[in-house]
């Protein structure tokens, strides 16, 4: 009998399922630890999910390894860029501890020197005052009183006024008083006095003439025609000696800046100067009503 095909066949359905299955790619599960395999109930049981391989943790590993450390800086070498509108300066390097203390040291020293320098100098000063004061005569302005007061009222002569005849100074005001006494007595005795009046045109001429100069006889006719001029005038006097006063008295002004002087150092203030009432000309002085300026001028 023929031998069949059938039999010697085998089933070709038993060999694929397990031919299937020896196929599945099964490697990528270790490539990709995160992919999961879902497969039916016929195929192997699930496989555990995989964790991180060794692999893995050895990269990691390296990584931190190869990190290096960051360095430590410090903060003095920190340098800061700031914009040219700003004009702060730049911080100075810092210097080590010990250069710093020697330049102090030297600084003291010094300083120092310096001191003891001021010292000696202070000293010579202090020694040459101490001798210059006990040299010193000091000047009691109490004691000078008199010599700045007036002989008529005793008071300081705050307008002093020289005599030219005899040199004595009265104030201002004393004299007046002593020259408008005598010309009120004046003119009691000579009723017709003409106040002003200009000396002869001759006693003029010889008086501007240059030979008087020389000339004993003429010195002597301008002598008398003077006296008997002088005679029609008030006989003013000085106020202490009682010498005859022929000009006007002259402001003394190196006496009156002692008087200011002095009074301030007692503490005293200078009066107000009195303003004059008078309705004559500006120019015109205290004096020239008791001295008019035509016979003055003649004279000299």
């Amino acid at each position: 009998m023929p031998a069949t095909r059938s039999s010697s066949r085998q089933p070709q359905s038993a060999v694929l399922p397990y031919i299937n299955m020896k196929k599945r790619p099964v490697a990528t599960t270790t490539s990709h630890p995160d992919i999961i395999i879902v497969s039916s109930d016929d195929d192997e049981p699930l496989a555990k999910r995989a964790g991180p391989s060794k692999k893995s943790y050895t990269d990691k590993s390296r990584k931190t390894k190869s990190k290096k450390p960051l360095p430590v800086i410090d903060p003095d070498d920190i340098v800061e860029l700031t914009s040219g509108d700003e004009q702060t300066p730049p911080k100075k390097p810092a210097q080590p501890a010990d250069k710093q203390i020697v330049r102090l040291q030297k600084e003291i020293r010094k300083l120092k020197q310096s001191n003891a320098e001021y010292q000696r100098d202070l000293s010579r000063v202090s020694q040459t005052s101490a001798v210059t004061k006990k040299e010193r005569k000091f000047i009691d302005v109490n004691k000078l009183e008199d010599s700045i007061s007036c002989e008529v009222c005793t008071l300081k002569m705050w307008t002093p006024y020289i005599l030219s005849e005899c040199g004595h100074s009265f104030c201002q005001s004393c004299l007046q008083d002593w020259f408008s006494a005598t010309f009120t007595h004046h003119m009691a005795v000579h009723p017709n006095f003409i106040q002003g009046q200009t000396i002869p045109h001759q006693a003029r001429a010889l008086l501007l003439h240059p030979s008087i100069l020389f000339d004993a006889k003429l010195q002597q006719q301008v002598q008398l025609m003077l006296a008997q001029y002088q005679s029609l005038q008030p006989p003013y006097t000085c106020p202490k000696c009682r010498h005859g006063v022929y000009t006007r008295p002259v402001e003394d002004f190196k006496l009156k800046a002692i008087v200011q002087q002095m009074a301030e150092a007692l503490g005293e203030l200078s009066p107000r100067k009195e303003v004059c009432r008078s309705k004559g000309s500006r120019n015109e002085g205290p004096f020239d009503g008791f001295f008019p300026h035509t016979v003055i001028q003649s004279i000299r």
